[in-house]
């Protein structure tokens, strides 16, 4: 059933919509980042719905897409994945994850940079303004381990582990089972 529904509902999921155990892969052939907060599964992908579709046109990010990857110039790259539930209840979560890591070579593991990666969550509906914001811990701050790497198609595959700790410096999150499966971007 759980299978079943990774494939209806679209862009993203929570832990009210899947099993406790994480998909692993891409779901429906898209885009897709998963993770533990703090034991409850957050999943992001591209799965192209009306959903996805207003929900990238009026988020409000920089980002068109719920899930996204980019290598840069400098030979940084950027990992980005954000969920939204499909029970848009007031009082439902919804996450934002930035990982940003340095000297991309290929097939390895990274530290992330904590500079450039953040965490957040949002307490729906979002026009109450209701939002923590996480930045990694310096004295730990998580890695990447790159599992996969096709050059020519740009695929990347990977996990990763992150402590973020709130802005206010009054709540932690432990990001953990982090996997993606992605094409990156020039």
């Amino acid at each position: 059933m759980g299978s079943l529904l990774l494939l209806l509902t679209g862009c993203s999921l929570t832990s009210k919509e899947i099993e406790p155990a994480l998909p692993v892969g891409r779901i429906d052939n898209s885009d897709t980042l998963v993770y533990y907060a703090n034991g409850l599964p957050v999943v992001a992908n591209n799965h192209t719905d009306l959903g996805t579709v207003i929900g990238g046109i009026f988020s409000g990010s920089s980002h068109s897409r719920p899930v996204e990857g980019e290598l840069n110039a400098d030979n940084s790259c950027d990992i980005y994945g954000a969920d939204e539930p499909s029970d848009r209840a007031t009082g439902a979560k919804a996450h934002e994850l930035t990982l940003h890591f340095l000297n991309f070579k290929g097939v390895g593991t990274y530290q992330l940079n904590t500079a450039f990666s953040s965490y957040q969550e949002y307490i729906l509906p979002y026009l109450s303004n209701q939002f923590i914001s996480y930045s990694l811990d310096i004295a730990a701050p998580g890695e990447v381990t790159i599992t996969a790497w096709d050059s020519t198609n740009r695929h990347l595959q990977g996990t990763f582990q992150v402590l973020a700790i709130a802005d206010s410096g009054k709540q932690q999150v432990a990001l953990t089972a982090g996997s993606f499966d992605l094409v990156v971007g020039p």
